[in-house]
């Protein structure tokens, strides 16, 4: 049987601080990402609401559609960024640490901002009304507006009552994905 040949930390330090960049590079992008579908969410809600006041009332059915196509992305980019932050603060860090010696824990930032922001809660909670706000709230208000003003609809009535229950459901993911329990939690019990 054939001994493993011994580990060479420089090489693996350099594989970590690599993966490390790669991870953050990762990051910007799909942060980036992630901030323009949201202007790009709005400007489909302008060009319905647009579209609605000019007397076209079935327009309005786009608002909830695209709420949830590019909110789902949006959500799935969010979730991205967190977990690559999670990753680098419960795996990637920890690991380098331990090669490095334990002494000077590796990545300090990934940690002390979720721990020690006393505003991260508070921001936390801003973003999920904003996200709710863009993705729920005005997503059902147009619905509502299209069942108000639009005329009957032997098709688009259905239509609407299922994108209705859509949206619904991507609220409870939206709430879900936030985890403000466990983010306030967190901060109070410092």
């Amino acid at each position: 049987m054939q001994t493993p040949a011994p580990v060479d930390n420089a090489k693996v330090i350099d594989l970590y601080t690599h993966e490390y960049d790669r991870l953050k590079d990762e990051q910007r992008a799909r942060i980036s990402h992630r901030d323009n579908l949201l202007y790009v969410t709005l400007a489909v809600y302008g060009a319905s609401m647009a579209s609605a006041l000019a007397g076209k009332a079935p327009a309005l059915l786009a608002v909830p559609l695209a709420a949830i196509i590019l909110g789902w992305n949006y959500l799935a980019n969010d979730t991205k960024v967190s977990d690559i932050g999670r990753y680098i603060r419960t795996e990637l860090g920890p690991s380098l640490t331990s090669l490095t010696g334990g002494s000077y824990p590796v990545f300090g930032w990934e940690n002390w901002h979720q721990t020690n922001d006393p505003r991260r809660s508070t921001r936390k909670t801003l973003w999920l009304v904003i996200d709710s706000t863009a993705y729920a709230v005005i997503p059902l208000g147009a619905l509502l507006a299209f069942w108000v003003i639009g005329s009957p609809n032997a098709l688009l009535i259905p239509a609407s009552i299922i994108e209705a229950i859509a949206v619904l459901i991507f609220a409870a993911q939206i709430f879900t994905s936030a985890n403000l329990v466990q983010v306030i939690k967190r901060h109070t019990s410092r």
